[in-house]
Formats: structure tokens, C-alpha cells, sequence
């Protein structure tokens, strides 16, 4: 897609890559993760500009926006299954505790 490139890291783990026609220079000791949200960052710009009834001939902000939205939303959605399980963890502990309690009780 015009304006992004393939990351790559030099032996100091210093990934460039270039996002939105700008060159971005991240110091990381996972670089395969930095890889991994770059491509991900560009799945929902080309998603966004897929989607956009002009055809996609303006890329600009309102696909940086839809896009933006688009991840926002993933997060948000990530974030409460996360708290949903917690409160399913949460109440299995209390009833395993419940359980030993009553094994406990009854040795």
C-alpha cells in the first residue's frame, strides 16, 4: 500500500518503518511485535479505504480516521471479553474455595 514499507530491524533492535509516508524509528527488544502492529495498523487503513464510498481516492483523514475507529473498537471489545472472563475466573475461584472448604470440613 502507498505510504507504508516493510519494517526492518538492525542489530541494535532498532525497527524503522515507514507508516502514513512518514519513517518511524522504534527501539524495542521484540521486533516481530512492532511487525506485527505495523501490519495490523495497515490491514485497517486498507480495510478503511476499501470501505470508503469515494473509492479510496482520498486517503487522507477520513480514512485515518475510520481506521482509527475500527482499532478503537477492537479494543474496546477486547477490553470487556477481558472483563467478562476475569468475572467468570473470579466466581469459579470463589466456588472452587467453597468446595475445599466443604471437603475441609467434612476430613
Amino acid at each position: 500500500m502507498e505510504g507504508f514499507a516493510p519494517p526492518s530491524v538492525d542489530g541494535d533492535g532498532l525497527v524503522t518503518l515507514e507508516l502514513f509516508g512518514q519513517k518511524y524509528h522504534i527501539r524495542t527488544d521484540k521486533p516481530e511485535l512492532v511487525f506485527r502492529l505495523a501490519y495490523r495498523v495497515q490491514s485497517f487503513l486498507k480495510d478503511a479505504v476499501g470501505h470508503d464510498p469515494s473509492g479510496g481516492e482520498d486517503r487522507g483523514a477520513d480514512a485515518l480516521v475510520q481506521a482509527s475507529f475500527r482499532l478503537a473498537m477492537k479494543l474496546h471489545n477486547a477490553e470487556r471479553e477481558s472483563g467478562a472472563l476475569k468475572a467468570h475466573i473470579d466466581a469459579l475461584e470463589k466456588r472452587m474455595k467453597r468446595l475445599m472448604d466443604l471437603v475441609d470440613g467434612n476430613l
